[in-house]
């Protein structure tokens, strides 16, 4: 997904309108999404403001909150989560547009190595 500015508007499912206002301001979201069938992470993001945007133009996607962009791939350079130190995690109950604080996933005990992992992965696509 390459945007053509470093702020966008990150949409969560409408099933989840009250989890799109959990990220705070100068949080980090680590994307991961599905692309020809392969778990990639794609973006490092934070959001501007508490606000939630109601989207009426995208039923399935209706809630959205303003995101500056912190690293992303390109679509060439997509990060394999199999390729990562996050391919332990179990990402069951918080993919599919739910937003999770690292330390709410259960069974994580190298908290800071994950951390470590992805930041130096995304290196070379800071902005």
């Amino acid at each position: 997904m390459d945007l053509p500015s470093d702020n966008f508007l990150l949409h969560f499912p409408t099933k989840h309108e009250r989890n799109a206002g959990s990220p705070y301001v100068g949080e980090i979201i680590l994307l991961f999404q599905n692309i020809n069938y392969q778990r990639v992470f794609t973006h490092l993001v934070s959001p501007t403001d508490e606000d939630v945007n109601p989207d009426y133009n995208q039923p399935n996607y209706m809630y959205g909150r303003k995101v500056n962009v912190i690293a992303a791939t390109p679509s060439a350079e997509l990060i394999p989560v199999e390729t990562t130190l996050w391919d332990s995690v179990n990402f069951q109950g918080i993919s599919m547009g739910n937003a999770c604080r690292i330390g709410n996933i259960k069974n994580i005990n190298n908290y800071d190595e994950l951390l470590e992992d992805i930041w130096n992965r995304f290196a070379p696509h800071f902005r």
